[in-house]
């Protein structure tokens, strides 16, 4: 690649010109044909700098890395938070205490005893106990599904900070006269 350089326009603008133009007319991007000096005359002016570290947008590798790493963020904890509200869901319909439904079918059951059937439950409880206490499943499923309700909010919260950050990366410019690196 040649040597290139700022070729200034009456309208301000500078115009980025190589070696190779030496001599000839290069457009600026107001729309006026600016002579480009010989060699000798190309010497003179100011070195473009260099094109990988110039992007138009004016963003600097540092931007680019924070709009990136916000926007990578939260995709993944948009993806996270999908699945674990995919799971919610899944344990949410078994949330509500039954305890009066399953109260209402056992008397019914106890109802339907016979005296005699009711003595040897009586005595079956009597020898074996009424067994090792148990958490309801509804509670241990109402558990599961606050703890998957405050990962949601984690997952959400950190979507919503890379947002913001990739949305601030993307509207903060470079100072005016700070060299774009």
């Amino acid at each position: 690649m040649s040597q290139q350089y700022l070729l200034p326009c009456s309208c301000g603008q500078k115009v980025r010109v190589e070696t190779a133009q030496a001599g000839g007319r290069a457009l600026c991007a107001c729309g006026q044909m600016v002579p480009v000096p010989t060699l000798r005359g190309l010497k003179q002016l100011e070195l473009a700098p260099d094109q990988v570290a110039e992007t138009k947008s004016g963003w600097s590798a540092t931007h680019g890395a924070v709009f990136s790493t916000g926007m990578t963020a939260s995709l993944i904890a948009a993806v996270v938070f999908a699945v674990i509200l995919v799971q919610y869901l899944r344990v949410a319909e078994f949330t509500t205490d039954q305890s009066t439904r399953i109260n209402a079918l056992e008397a019914h059951q106890i109802d339907h005893l016979s005296p005699a059937d009711t003595v040897q439950v009586f005595r079956d409880w009597q020898d074996e106990g009424l067994g090792v206490p148990h958490t309801p499943g509804w509670i241990e499923a109402r558990q599961v599904a606050d703890t998957l309700k405050l990962q949601m909010a984690i997952a959400g919260g950190v979507a919503a900070i890379g947002v913001l950050v990739a949305v601030g990366a993307a509207l903060v410019r470079p100072a005016a006269g700070k060299p774009i690196a």
